[in-house]
């Protein structure tokens, strides 16, 4: 199947770009912790905007919309309560603002395999997306195969 494929880096993130995707779309984020337990320089503004939102009455209806998927990449040498936190908590927000969980949250750990763990995760997002049938806005035009 093909489908539709916009990547976005983190830095160029728009609120209203993210809230009038259509219907069925899909987002899925990959983020990074810094040691202290925050997110990249890039990613910082998308995930001030996702924590301020989930906090409002109007959360549960923003995201209603879209499926999504969060890996994590992280370092378990960091003190536990910092290891992959911007990757959980930003599952946590789009979860809190009605976005569906496509698939659980993926965890990379620099001090393991990475990358196999990432790769894991691919896998199952791509079965899962293939499995409603192609869920997909987005521009692009590229390959969802991967």
């Amino acid at each position: 199947a093909r489908f539709d494929v916009s990547v976005v880096d983190a830095g160029d993130f728009d609120a209203d770009d993210l809230c009038a995707l259509p219907r069925g779309s899909l987002v899925a984020l990959v983020l990074a912790t810094y040691t202290d337990g925050t997110p990249t320089t890039s990613a910082a503004r998308l995930f001030e905007w996702l924590q301020w939102e989930a906090d409002r009455p109007r959360a549960g209806n923003l995201l209603r919309a879209v499926h999504f998927a969060v890996f994590g990449l992280g370092n378990s040498e960091y003190p536990r309560a910092h290891y992959n936190v911007v990757g959980r908590r930003t599952d946590r927000y789009m979860h809190a603002l009605g976005a569906q969980r496509l698939r659980p949250r993926g965890e990379g750990d620099e001090q393991r395999d990475i990358l196999g763990a990432f790769a894991t995760w691919r896998r199952g997002v791509v079965a899962a997306v293939a499995a409603l049938g192609g869920a997909g806005g987005g521009g692009g035009g590229g390959d969802g195969s991967g």
